[in-house]
């Protein structure tokens, strides 16, 4: 049985065709800016206790709160220096995604406002700590 002379033009097609999946670059996991890292409470004072309910604290993936967990799936820095962000929230209420707002201001201080699906206004968290 003589071989197809179309044996070879397929392999080569099917090897042509998978090598840009072979070759693409791993996306990587999205981040926090820098700027973004740290604990963060609702005010200098709510900074000195040794336990608080309300301090957050953001990594270069989660941000991490009293009761709850969030890992940032996306982010996406908008106008202004704002950041747009979804994240997975796991806590004791469940877990489900959070789309959040999150942009820093200095006026009397270092401060962090977050608003979104869960915080339909802006909530302001001092920067605690150098």
């Amino acid at each position: 049985m003589t071989p197809s002379p179309f044996a070879a033009f397929s392999l080569f097609a099917a090897a042509a065709l998978a090598a840009p999946a072979a070759l693409a670059a791993p996306q990587s996991a999205p981040t926090f800016p820098a700027e973004f890292h740290g604990r963060w409470d609702l005010s200098t004072e709510h900074c000195q206790r040794d336990e608080s309910g309300s301090a957050l604290t953001i990594s270069a993936r989660q941000i991490v709160g009293y009761e709850d967990t969030s890992t940032l799936k996306s982010a996406r820095i908008l106008d202004g220096g704002s950041l747009h962000v979804f994240v997975d929230n796991e806590s004791s209420e469940g877990d489900r995604e959070i789309q959040m707002v999150m942009w820093r201001s200095s006026e009397g201080g270092e401060w962090l406002n977050i608003e979104g699906d869960s915080r339909p206004q802006a909530v302001r968290y001092a920067r605690c700590g150098a």
